[in-house]
């Protein structure tokens, strides 16, 4: 995870960035990086519903706002 916020610009009120999470899996990256960096819109993708849920459990249990489409 430290290896790609060093890929990210530092945090700035004038923007919001987005990261996706493709094939995110328990959504533990996607986690993470939501969780260290506030300021970022956070985007995890699955191809198969069963792991999403497993991921929008886990964004649930830490606490991290999410929207499920």
């Amino acid at each position: 995870m430290e290896w790609a916020l060093g890929f990210l610009p530092a945090p700035s009120a004038a923007r919001r960035p987005r990261v996706v999470d493709v094939g995110t899996g328990s959504g533990c990256i996607a986690c993470a990086l939501a969780h260290a960096r506030p300021d970022l819109e956070v985007v995890a993708v699955d191809v198969s519903s069963a792991v999403a849920a497993t991921a929008s459990a886990n964004a649930d249990a830490l606490g991290l706002q999410r929207r499920v489409r």
